[in-house]
């Protein structure tokens, strides 16, 4: 059997049907660190029991984004556990796209790869890799991964997850006080997802208003030029009870561009699953100040994955809707 012939088949285990290429018949299972919840995943490779200065060895892996966009990445450990992060090899016309240890994203519905000749008589028998893992840094993302290994003694299939897609669920982050939402260093990371309707550029990136830091004049999320109305989401991994919010505006010493283009007439709504839910409706909100921080409350005893402010008018801006900080609170 052609090594093109592996790989092909090794993309088919990643839809769900195990293939054994080896005349040994082995695959390498992998488990979840921490149980179902981990954002790691660890697999090992197969066919390590035989080793020969003279031996080479071809390993490839790959990795499907199945949600949406996200960010991890992959490790891979000598026998001694040092990690190996030597840059992959094309194979047959095929990029490897993956550095191990640093971070990759992979964008929904599209597979990135990792290939890596190693071995031969200038490497040792302990060079090569035996084992690694993947390293999810957005929750919620459905992961689906797999892979090969070619040696002297035959091939194997890397069977992760026993071939199934892998979802992470796990969230150990928190945002200021009793703030909900983790502090976010871009829209998927550490945790959850924000969006939002439009944005003005990446320093106005919709996860700037839950970074919990009101930085200069300029920053925090701002609509598209010339947009005066939108919407602004944040996801969590898991259900949550959200009973009030705040909003601040732009950190401008501008007093009179801070106020235009504060939010003034918006309802928080959350998402049942079909549609979005009216949990509190604001009406004429003219009197904020820059760097203002106000906090509206509401009943809600139920738990929602998604929650977001539906902005219909500013107070006056005909360039921008911005808000410096939002927060999700329980009560």
């Amino acid at each position: 059997m052609s090594k093109l012939v592996r790989c092909l088949l090794s993309f088919v285990i990643l839809f769900g049907t195990v293939v054994f290429l080896s005349k040994d018949q082995s695959f390498a299972v992998a488990s979840l660190d921490g149980g179902e919840n981990s954002n790691t995943i660890y697999f090992t490779i197969p066919l390590n029991s035989f080793c020969s200065k003279s031996q080479v060895m071809d390993l490839s892996l790959n990795v499907t984004s199945l949600t949406n966009n996200a960010e991890l990445s992959i490790h891979l450990f000598k026998k001694n556990g040092e990690e190996i992060n030597t840059q992959g090899t094309s194979y047959d016309g095929i990029e490897s796209e993956i550095i191990p240890g640093a971070p990759t994203t992979v964008k929904k519905d599209t597979t990135v790869v990792y290939h890596l000749a190693y071995g031969g008589m200038y490497e040792n028998c302990s060079e090569r890799v035996y084992y690694g893992k993947i390293v999810s840094n957005t929750t919620g993302s459905s992961i689906l991964a797999g892979g090969w290994v070619d040696g002297a003694k035959g091939n194997a299939t890397i069977l992760i997850n026993n071939g199934e897609p892998w979802t992470n669920k796990s969230c150990n982050s928190s945002g200021e006080g009793n703030d909900l939402v983790p502090t976010m260093t871009s829209n998927f990371t550490p945790c959850g997802q924000v969006s939002a309707s439009t944005e003005f550029s990446s320093l106005n990136a919709a996860w700037t208003a839950f970074n919990d830091t009101i930085e200069s004049s300029g920053r925090g999320w701002h609509t598209e030029k010339n947009i005066t109305s939108g919407w602004l989401e944040y996801a969590f991994h898991s259900p949550q009870v959200v009973r009030a919010y705040t909003l601040q505006t732009q950190n401008s010493p501008n007093n009179t561009v801070s106020v235009a283009r504060a939010p003034k007439t918006w309802t928080f709504e959350a998402w049942n699953g079909q549609e979005w839910i009216v949990l509190d409706s604001q009406n004429n909100i003219t009197n904020w100040v820059y760097s203002e921080s106000k906090k509206f409350s509401f009943t809600n005893e139920k738990a929602y994955s998604k929650y977001r402010i539906n902005i219909t008018a500013n107070n006056g801006s005909v360039e921008h809707i911005v808000i410096g900080e939002m927060q999700l609170l329980p009560n």
